[in-house]
């Protein structure tokens, strides 16, 4: 193929978007630091604020990424040196990010129905959630152990006993399981 769309929708579509959404972005992120720095909003503000139109702008650039897919491989095969690596590098992360939700979905990742047993401790954890407050009543460390012990049995994500003394919210012993935070246990 000569590098034409395969679809035919006029050429390479998905790098004139990716120009297109580059130069917006630019342009936004340089408003952003000019008027948020300025009017007492802050470096932090334009920081988050010009993290996010990045996040954006990769999302929206995709197309192109997959469009482009192989040629820094090719590069690379042709001429191994330093200076074609990163494509390789590249071509690589770009298959991974396309690849890796489909992965998720194979071995039953998000979205995938849980178990009985899994629907079993996801109860329990919320119930242990609304019971444990900091300060009140909390579960105990050996039903904490328990629940992370059955987590990892089930292949929920769990995670705990942790606290940080710094945060105002995690600062006291703590689990959590799946998609339950902070279940409070016993100091």
């Amino acid at each position: 193929m000569d590098g034409a769309d395969p679809w035919g929708l006029d050429g390479q579509w998905y790098d004139r978007l990716k120009q297109t959404v580059d130069a917006w972005v630019n342009r936004r992120k340089a408003a952003n630091v000019k008027s948020l720095a300025t009017n007492g909003a802050g470096v932090a503000t334009a920081t988050v604020l010009n993290t996010a139109l990045d996040v954006a702008g990769g999302v929206l650039s995709m197309p192109s990424a997959i469009g482009h897919l192989g040629e820094g491989a090719g590069n690379f095969a042709a001429l191994p040196s330093i200076k074609t690596a990163p494509g390789l590098v590249g071509d690589i992360l770009t298959a991974a990010s396309v690849l890796a939700p489909v992965g998720g979905m194979l071995r039953g990742g998000a979205g995938a129905p849980l178990t009985p047993d899994q629907q079993a401790l996801i109860s329990l954890a919320k119930e242990a959630a609304k019971r444990g407050r900091p300060g009140i009543s909390r579960i105990s460390r050996s039903e904490a152990r328990t629940l992370l012990d059955w987590a990892r049995e089930l292949g929920i994500n769990a995670r705990g006993i942790e606290a940080y003394p710094l945060r105002p919210v995690g600062q006291y012993p703590h689990i959590h399981i799946g998609p339950v935070n902070h279940i409070w246990i016993e100091p």
